[in-house]
């Protein structure tokens, strides 16, 4: 009997040893797998060049920490770049697609460089010029917006493209006769 006893009592030991492997091992491997949060102190170490971006040319960027926008570092997530849509949202500007063919480094996105005939995008901010070259046809009103303004927030002035009528014609007198037109 105290044999019976004795090999019940290792059967149940050995069981609940079991059960107890069973349920402290899954924890066990998961806190084995998990990888220590980054921070944005961690990410300078090896990048130090995108926060020098974001700092010289980055505009609202520079108020959003790394971890605001990467969501963890490879291997453990695999595509750590987001969609400029997850945060851009609410205005017809940011719905436009191909944000990287005009804002080339997301981390200066006030470095705007204009490639092929961009108008669609200055459509979207730019809507009082556009309606004056559509009420005031002219050769310009056929041409895409980046034909002359190759960089964002710079006029160009009229003798960029255009010869003078005349040697003692200046910019100011083209200005003078475009705010004549009708």
């Amino acid at each position: 009997m105290k044999a019976v006893r004795c090999g019940s009592l290792i059967i149940l030991l050995s069981l609940i040893t079991c059960i107890f492997a069973l349920l402290v091992y899954p924890g066990i491997v998961s806190a084995q797998k998990q990888q220590p949060e980054v921070t944005n102190d961690d990410c300078v170490k090896c990048h130090a060049t995108p926060p020098a971006d974001i700092e010289a040319a980055g505009g609202m960027h520079r108020g959003v920490g790394c971890t605001g926008c990467h969501i963890g570092h490879p291997p453990a997530v695999k595509k750590p770049i987001p969609q400029c849509s997850q945060c851009h949202i609410g205005t017809a500007h940011f719905e436009l697609s191909g944000c990287l063919n005009c804002h080339k480094n997301p981390h200066t996105p006030l470095n705007i460089s204009f490639g092929g005939n961009i108008t669609d995008a200055c459509l979207t901010c730019h809507t009082q010029q556009i309606a004056q070259l559509r009420d005031n046809k002219s050769k310009h009103t056929a041409q895409n917006c980046s034909t002359c303004h190759n960089v964002h927030r710079q006029v160009p002035q009229c003798t960029q493209c255009h010869k003078p009528h005349s040697a003692e014609m200046a910019v100011a007198d083209c200005k003078k006769g475009l705010q004549r037109m009708p």
